[in-house]
């Protein structure tokens, strides 16, 4: 998972409904921008994904150095994505990402991807939150987020409706 993602998802309440009997594998890199620069500057979420790793359901990893340097010599990306996408081929595991270059560089890879809105609609197609929950974590993706305004209401519209997501 990306910072942007993590942060997201912990700003719509959203992140703690996926931990519900799930853990999260972040990089390094990823917990530093999104907690050690988050509390640095009094961010509740930084303090809340802290909690969520002191109790276990966050466990920061450390990319492997040869993964590691493949995907800083392929892909142009900031190091939160570069590790982000280098743990997730390593753990050949799904990778969460809002960065459009990360998520460009994990098809590449054949990673199998999806963003902090993917995981909203999976929430609300699985019935884990209540559809006005879930238009409540919109809102707050909407604000916080950079997604394009014609996704956000694409969302909206399904989960108004009786439409799956």
């Amino acid at each position: 998972m990306d910072s942007s993602s993590l942060i997201l998802l912990t700003k719509s309440n959203l992140l703690i409904k996926v931990l519900d009997k799930n853990t999260l594998s972040i990089p390094e890199a990823v917990y530093e921008e999104s907690v050690g620069k988050g509390i640095e500057k009094g961010f509740v979420d930084a303090y809340q994904i802290e909690r969520l790793k002191t109790e276990g359901k966050i466990i920061v990893k450390k990319a492997d150095k040869n993964n590691l340097a493949f995907i800083e010599n392929t892909f142009m990306l900031h190091q939160g994505e570069k590790e982000a996408v280098a743990l997730a081929y390593e753990l050949k595991t799904h990778l969460i990402i809002d960065d459009r270059k990360g998520r460009n560089a994990a098809k590449i890879l054949e990673i199998k991807l999806t963003s902090a809105l993917g995981i909203l609609e999976a929430l609300v197609d699985k019935k884990k939150i209540k559809k006005e929950d879930g238009l409540n974590a919109l809102s707050i993706l909407e604000k916080e987020g950079w997604y394009k305004e014609e996704l956000i209401n694409k969302i909206k519209n399904k989960l108004m409706g009786d439409q799956k997501c």
